[in-house]
């Protein structure tokens, strides 16, 4: 005949959820923190390449239509930012979905 567990034991089946819970809120700390970090970079090369590249965008419309396509994948509208707040869009989509939970 096998024993239930008494309250020694659920109390450390609570304690075992707690510690998983705390665990998991600081990997999404860290993940967030990361991709934060990440953003900043992207943002900065996004500006970066967008500068260097102005006249090339503007003058070839082939080239013009492949950075339109790749901001538009990545939810940047580059008619509506300027140079500063060129990649806007990209930080609010992965901040937003991943405050809902990771969905990237």
């Amino acid at each position: 005949m096998r024993r239930r567990p008494g309250i020694a034991g659920l109390q450390r089946d609570v304690q075992a959820r707690e510690q998983y819970r705390s665990a998991g809120e600081e990997v999404r700390r860290a993940t967030l923190q990361q991709m934060k970090e990440q953003l900043a970079l992207f943002k900065s090369k996004l500006e970066e390449f967008a500068i260097k590249h102005k006249a090339d965008i503007r003058r070839d419309p082939v080239f013009r239509a492949q950075f339109h396509t790749m901001c538009a994948n990545i939810g940047v509208d580059p008619l509506a930012s300027n140079k500063v707040g060129l990649a806007v869009g990209v930080e609010n989509r992965l901040l937003t979905s991943h405050a809902d939970g990771p969905h990237i």
